[in-house]
């Protein structure tokens, strides 16, 4: 009986979990909420690729944007050589081109691997700006 005072308590007091410790101690977890109005900048990331591939195997990727707004294309540019300064690549993923997509969320393409390392970058255009990511590299084997 103790110890649903304690866990009434405890929930009154703003504690979102009460745990037992194993001797019949409860035990109080505080935690932090978010702010519902901080924003997240919009951005492209990779969320998988392979750091290296089989030459002509189908290559599975993974990427995301987060942030907010409307993403009017997304895909995935590759190249055998890097682009760090420029993003003119001789490839580029297909599904996601002049489509409409809420972000956050995320998306998957294929890329066939080539006889060499491979370079890569996800791009989105979102409520009219460009977003890249960070440069990956995929090697053949």
């Amino acid at each position: 009986m103790k110890w649903l005072l304690i866990l009434a308590l405890a929930l009154l007091a703003g504690c979102s979990t009460i745990k037992n410790e194993g001797n019949g101690t409860p035990v109080s977890m505080v935690t932090k909420e978010i702010p519902r109005n901080e924003q997240i900048d919009t951005a492209v990331h990779f969320l998988f690729s392979p750091a290296n591939a089989q030459a002509g195997n189908i290559v599975n990727l993974k990427w995301e944007i987060v942030g907010s707004g409307t993403a009017e294309n997304t895909q995935v540019y590759f190249d055998k050589v890097s682009h760090t300064n420029d993003n003119k690549y001789s490839g580029a993923t297909t599904g996601y081109e002049n489509r409409r997509f809420r972000v956050p969320s995320s998306y998957e393409g294929q890329v066939v691997m080539p006889n060499q390392t491979v370079y890569l970058k996800a791009h989105a255009f979102v409520d009219g700006k460009d977003y890249w990511s960070d440069e990956i590299v995929i090697k053949s084997r």
